[in-house]
C-alpha cells in the first residue's frame, strides 16, 4: 500500500531536520553530514508516518550504499539501534537539537516527544491522534 504525500507542514519539518540536524547517526559520532534523505520510522502508510522521521545519510539509511562498514537501518535495524540507539531516541535527540538552536518544532511533535519520553524512545506504541 502506498502512503500519502507529505503536507507542506511535514515538508517544512523534514527540511528543518535535514538542514539543521543532518544525519542523526553521524551526529552520534560527532560529525555533521547534511547530505541526507528522510527515513520513515514506521513506514509511510500510517497517519503519522511523515512526522516520525529521521534524517539519515545513504550509508546509515540503506545497506549496500556509501560506507559499507557502518550499520544501516534498512539492512540491519537491530545492529543500527545497538550502535546508535533506538530510532525514537534519535528522534528525541533531533528535536532537542532543533530546540537548542531555536528552530521551531511543530506542535504535533511535542505530542510525539512526550509519548516517546514516556516509553523510553520506543516507537511501538499505539499512537492516537491528539
Amino acid at each position: 500500500m502506498k502512503g500519502s504525500n507529505p503536507t507542506a507542514a511535514q515538508k517544512r519539518w523534514h527540511d528543518a531536520l535535514c538542514k539543521t540536524v543532518g544525519c542523526v547517526a553521524c551526529r552520534q559520532l560527532g560529525e555533521f553530514n547534511p547530505v541526507v534523505s528522510i527515513h520513515h520510522i514506521e513506514g509511510r502508510t500510517k497517519w503519522y508516518a511523515h512526522w516520525l522521521v529521521l534524517p539519515l545519510c545513504e550509508s546509515h539509511h540503506q545497506a549496500g550504499t556509501g560506507n559499507l562498514v557502518v550499520p544501516a537501518v534498512h539492512g540491519n535495524e537491530a545492529e543500527f539501534e545497538r550502535v546508535y540507539g533506538r530510532q525514537g531516541q534519535l528522534l528525541l535527540s533531533a528535536i532537542n537539537t532543533l530546540d537548542l538552536v531555536g528552530i521551531e518544532v511543530p506542535q504535533i511533535m511535542r505530542y510525539f516527544e512526550s509519548v516517546l519520553y514516556l516509553n523510553g524512545g520506543r516507537t511501538n506504541v499505539v499512537w492516537r491522534k491528539p
